[in-house]
């Protein structure tokens, strides 16, 4: 945009964040600030930051705090979620260790259909879910038997 440092004073933050009036003294062009302040009245406030329940202690607690601090209400976030981390087979995910999968691999092993299942028979919340293979071969199984008897009718 072709501004420096230097010429966001108190004034143009306060227009462009908090709704204040435009800063006379700036030498920022009117469109520019306009375009700064539709960017930011265009995300704020965010709808949801979901995260895991490890940040609630630090990211998550000073995203509110700061948020309060800088912003008026009418910019604070509308929701936090935490949620628990997700194990493969009753073990942590790790790289490091081989045990990991990603959705695409849980994908072509077991279908879209029987991931979904999967996942949504891990558990949720902020405990530790469990994606189970032996979950996910017995959806297998349910979907096609669910299909077959459908078929029948």
């Amino acid at each position: 945009m072709g501004i420096i440092v230097e010429q966001m004073t108190d004034e143009v933050w306060d227009y462009v964040l908090t709704s204040g009036p435009f800063p006379e003294s700036s030498d920022i062009p009117k469109d520019k600030l306009e375009t700064l302040r539709r960017a930011f009245t265009y995300f704020y406030p965010f709808d949801i930051r979901s995260s895991g329940k490890d940040l609630i202690p630090n990211h998550l607690t000073f995203c509110i705090y700061n948020h309060v601090a800088l912003f008026p209400e009418k910019h604070w976030p509308l929701s936090m979620r935490t949620n628990g981390h997700l194990m493969l087979n009753g073990k942590k995910m790790s790289k490091s260790t081989g045990n990991f999968l990603t959705m695409a691999q849980a994908i072509r092993k077991w279908g879209a259909d029987a991931t979904r299942l999967s996942l949504a028979d891990a558990g949720d919340g902020i405990e530790d879910a469990n994606f189970d293979d032996k979950t996910a071969n017995a959806s297998i199984l349910r979907l096609h038997t669910l299909i077959e008897w459908s078929e029948v009718r």
